[in-house]
């Protein structure tokens, strides 16, 4: 017989308290519902348990049998409970975070999660890699708890709570030899015709739109890199001794010396995207709230 616990509680507390009302009150509901879940365990059993009337409530002589078992069974259940809550505060929380592709390697981005790990050592990251599009999707759906885009579009922005981390500038990566590494910035327009290696639209369609477009606007001829990862298009500068596409945030100095390259930005400045942590609106999470606070405090500069 498959009997609800918290009927067994309804009963067990009327018969205590011998009053609906009062048990009512103590387990924070309406009469009503103790009155009629009182009601369902007697039709499921076959008999009655309490004797009513307007002044009194009595146990019948199958309640006054049924009590004990049914105190025992919920001290069972509470006990469970407690168990349980225990078990669950012994495992590592799990945070389900994303990024995009071309955001893997990137320094920074790996020393401030294992930051996070070494203050929260009881939560374990599980990274899921997706293009930027099927990260807006994942967050909304809550099958991600958060992840990290560039450049969320106005028409996303209701279904996410949004942390700005960083501005980041659209530089370029240049050899320490190309005329154009002189200066403290490159003329944008010195790069009429001239080939920069970059992602393609298809793989980062929020980031090239606003940070790469512009670009191709004035002129610049975009041409596909091997791997459009940030870290991917400063080898393919360090290796080929062309020019690439970079952010300073995401790249140290040790990185443009042992590569024998220099990062400059682009004046006037035409292209640029925001580093932003998203999470679906509302989310609550404890352990996605402690990242959230975390990364308040984190400088990715």
């Amino acid at each position: 017989m498959d009997i609800a616990i918290n009927l067994l509680r309804y009963f067990a507390l009327t018969a205590e308290l011998k009053s609906f009302t009062m048990a009512a009150t103590r387990l924070r509901t309406s009469q009503a519902v103790i009155s009629n879940g009182v009601s369902r365990l007697e039709k499921t059993l076959g008999f009655r348990l309490l004797e009513r009337d307007p002044r009194d409530v009595r146990l019948t002589n199958e309640g006054q049998a049924l009590l004990p078992e049914a105190l025992a069974l919920i001290a069972a259940c509470d006990a469970a409970d407690v168990a349980l809550i225990g078990l669950a505060a012994d495992r590592p929380a799990i945070l389900r975070f994303g990024y995009p592709p071309y955001m893997t390697d990137v320094p920074q981005l790996d020393a401030v999660l294992d930051k996070f790990l070494a203050t929260y050592p009881t939560v374990s990251i599980e990274i899921e890699i997706l293009l930027s599009s099927g990260l807006f999707v994942e967050v909304r759906q809550r099958r991600l708890d958060c992840a990290l885009v560039l450049g969320p579009p106005d028409a996303e922005a209701g279904a996410f709570d949004t942390l700005l981390l960083d501005r980041l500038a659209t530089s370029l990566f240049l050899p320490e030899e190309h005329p154009l590494a002189a200066g403290a910035s490159v003329p944008l327009a010195a790069l009429k015709g001239v080939e920069v290696l970059s992602p393609d639209r298809h793989e980062a369609p929020y980031f090239f739109d606003l940070a790469l477009a512009p670009l191709e606007a004035a002129g610049v001829r975009l041409v596909h890199a091997k791997n459009p990862t940030f870290l991917g298009l400063y080898h393919a500068a360090r290796r080929e001794r062309r020019l690439s596409i970079g952010f300073d945030t995401l790249i140290s100095d040790e990185q443009l010396t042992a590569g024998r390259l220099v990062l400059r930005p682009i004046a006037p400045s035409v292209g640029g995207v925001d580093l932003m942590l998203i999470r679906a609106h509302g989310s609550i999470s404890p352990v996605l709230s402690d990242l959230w606070e975390f990364m308040k405090a984190q400088s990715f500069a």
